[in-house]
């Protein structure tokens, strides 16, 4: 790639050859592959540059995260991988699940959402589905069950996935699905505090929309449709557009000079770019004894409506998110430290009553020669559909019975408000003095969310059709015979007032559930060499209740452990093993035992292998195991159970119970 433009690049084929066209001989090229060191090269006067990559021996030896700890990548068995920050920042999205399509092996991303801001995120899958019922992963923030669905890029330190039951198997009962590990940044030591700025404007727009047919055009595909499914028949008994009124079609587009105007294209008319922005400023350092880092975030994305803005209310889909964090590091003695971490989002969403999948509907299905709005009464050649129907009206009829603008401007706003709020404190101490190598650490978390959501319209509009007796034809300039259906034409809107009226028709309040969880680890580690031996060691045990509103609570515990051991960095091996429960399945019935073991052969590192430079690191490697999931059938409650009661009454004796 060329690093002054970074939008130029190339790929080389298969026996190494590339082209690539460069500005000027002040450019440099970049050279990147998986696995190798990256090199730059300068242009200058030559026509024909060769590099050779060298391997990147460091990342053998980086530190990655896995279930409830880390290892060196040269000796994990399991199967995972991992993202970068920066890989994550090049994808300037509302929502981190957006980002992650294709960058990860083994990862699915399915956007489902339409785009709309505030509600566009993706399904992800990891190695496709495990199981019945909600098949997404865990995902574990800084220890810790969590969404990331409002997780700003910038508070990412690690991004990993877990794929194999052997990297899975220490989640237990929660683990047949993959599991996402992410860590947020930290501070570390340095002498002066290190304030970072970034900031990002940029513009969204759907990719693509169905290329535009004209009236014209239209009509003549329908006329040729009808003869085609009537073959035989007599052309005047056949419901076709006349050649004066295809004529008449042919006028430019957007002419409304007959007060109806033609070759509406509803795409153009209904969408427009919208503006997003993304600024965050983190401010971190610290000294041996305390670090911290700290960070706000403000991001906004402006949804691709047109016609939205009533005066006093506006039906633009536009979502709000402000993200803060403070991570702040105490070693209180040598071998005594502690952690806390706050973090705290605030989401405010806008949308119009109706949804993106409706309005692209209408604006696929709607033929481009009927209007919007009606001809207005100060149109003389319109006074039979002037008298009829109101200035202003919105057009319909029984066929055609929603209308685009109706749609986006009449159907009330939707504004939703979230507050998410999350901490966790860690206290952990170095057990040197009973065994060199041994660690205990105990965290505690604790979140919780609440929001409101207001529904309000201002006009009304109703997505049915009234009957005009007295016309059965709509007759434009001329007497074309534009509509050969007896009209059912209607102003379907029922203006309550003036657009910017503060009169409300129609409101609504509502509470989102509150949701809390809290959480408790105690761990137990053990990490020791002796010469070439490797020996690591976890015993965890953890507990989560997490509680919506006034329901029964979610309640997961269990006990976790795994032993590690590897000769030499050589033959490796690993054995994971969790004992866990889940308050979702019948008394006893709800714990499992979950085991995993792997196995790895670093071939490379054998004596035969060492006059083949051209290999830096071949790995053999297996796993096997058992994980379970406890989200069967999609997260519902209780299925163990033939019976059970979902209302505010209270339930005495065993009928309630299957």
């Amino acid at each position: 790639a060329d690093r002054p433009d970074r939008t130029r690049g190339t790929n080389t084929d298969a026996s190494g050859q590339y082209r690539i066209d460069v500005p000027d001989a002040s450019s440099v090229l970049v050279f990147s592959y998986l696995g190798y060191l990256r090199q730059e090269v300068i242009v200058g006067s030559q026509s024909a540059i060769t590099v050779t990559l060298q391997p990147d021996n460091q990342a053998l030896s980086e530190v990655v995260v896995v279930g409830y700890g880390t290892q060196r990548k040269a000796t994990l068995t399991g199967s995972l991988a991992t993202i970068t920050t920066r890989d994550l920042l090049q994808s300037p999205t509302a929502n981190l699940t957006n980002s992650l399509a294709g960058r990860l092996p083994g990862l699915f991303a399915n956007q489902f959402a339409g785009g709309e801001p505030g509600v566009d995120r993706s399904n992800i899958y990891i190695r496709g589905t495990g199981t019945y019922g909600n098949q997404a992963p865990i995902v574990i923030i800084d220890g810790l069950e969590r969404s990331m669905d409002f997780l700003a890029p910038s508070e990412i330190e690690t991004f990993t996935i877990l794929k194999d039951a052997s990297s899975t198997a220490p989640f237990g009962v929660r683990g047949a699905n993959g599991v996402i590990l992410i860590t947020t940044k930290r501070g570390k030591v340095q002498d002066k505090a290190l304030v970072n700025f970034k900031t990002s404007v940029g513009v969204n727009q759907p990719v693509k929309f169905p290329t535009y047919l004209g009236s014209a055009d239209y009509a003549q595909l329908y006329n040729e449709a009808i003869r085609n499914n009537n073959q035989g028949a007599d052309p005047t008994t056949l419901n076709l557009f006349s050649q004066q009124a295809i004529d008449s079609f042919r006028r430019a587009k957007g002419d409304n000079s007959d007060g109806l105007g033609y070759n509406w294209d509803y795409f153009d008319y209904a969408f427009k770019p919208g503006v997003q922005q993304d600024h965050s400023l983190n401010i971190s350092g610290g000294s041996e004894r305390a670090r911290y880092f700290v960070l706000a975030n403000y991001f906004r994305q402006d949804g691709n409506y047109k016609h939205t803005d009533l005066g006093a209310s506006n039906t633009q889909a536009v979502f709000k998110r402000y993200n803060f964090r403070s991570n702040i590091d105490i070693d209180i003695t040598k071998n005594f430290y502690a952690r806390l971490d706050l973090g705290a989002r605030i989401t405010d969403r806008n949308a119009p009553g109706t949804s993106a999948a409706r309005i692209v509907e209408l604006a696929n299905t709607q033929p481009s020669y009927l209007p919007i709005v009606l001809p207005t009464n100060d149109n003389p050649d319109n006074a039979q559909i002037s008298a009829n129907n109101p200035s202003g009206s919105l057009f319909g009829d029984q066929i055609y019975r929603f209308n685009i603008l109706g749609e986006l401007s009449r159907t009330g706003f939707l504004n939703e408000k979230n507050t998410y709020l999350n901490g966790s404190f860690v206290l952990g101490h170095q057990l040197d003095f009973i065994t060199p190598g041994l660690k205990i650490e105990g965290l505690f978390g604790y979140d919780s969310s609440e929001g409101i959501w207001v529904y309000r319209q201002v006009d009304t509009y109703n997505e049915g059709y009234r009957q005009y007796p007295g016309y059965a034809t709509l007759q434009p300039v001329g007497g074309i015979d534009v509509y050969r259906t007896p009209g059912l034409f209607t102003g379907r809107y029922e203006r309550a007032n003036k657009y910017d009226t503060d009169q409300t028709v129609g409101n609504s309040l509502s509470r989102n559930p509150s949701d809390s969880r809290s959480s408790t680890q105690v761990k137990l580690e053990y990490l020791r060499s002796f010469g070439p031996h490797n020996v690591t060691g976890l015993l965890l045990f953890n507990r989560s209740k997490r509680l919506i509103d006034n329901q029964v609570p979610f309640v997961y515990q269990g006990l976790t452990s795994r032993i590690t051991y590897g000769y030499d960095d050589r033959y490796l091996f690993e054995l994971n093993a969790a004992y866990n429960g889940s308050e979702n399945f019948a008394k006893g019935r709800r714990y499992g035992f979950f085991p995993a073991v792997s196995a790895g052969w670093v071939v490379s590192r054998e004596k035969f292998m060492a006059n083949l430079p051209w290999v830096n690191n071949l790995k053999i490697r297996g796993s096997y195991g058992l994980v379970g999931s406890d989200r069967v059938p999609n997260d519902a409650r209780f299925v163990y159970l033939q019976y059970y009661g979902g209302g505010n009454d209270y339930s005495f004796g065993s009928d309630n119970f299957g």
